[in-house]
């Protein structure tokens, strides 16, 4: 596998990259993020 660590860390970077789609998609569904950083709950 570490034959080619460029296409490794790419394979690793698109899993997070997943992931964290997945949780912000999750959170967006439950807060909504102001422009100044405040959080409000849009449930």
């Amino acid at each position: 596998m570490m034959n080619n660590p460029g296409r490794y860390k790419l394979h690793q970077y698109l899993k997070y990259a997943h992931q964290w789609a997945d949780t912000v998609s999750y959170k967006c569904r439950l807060y909504l993020i102001l422009d100044n950083g405040k959080i409000v709950k849009t449930d």
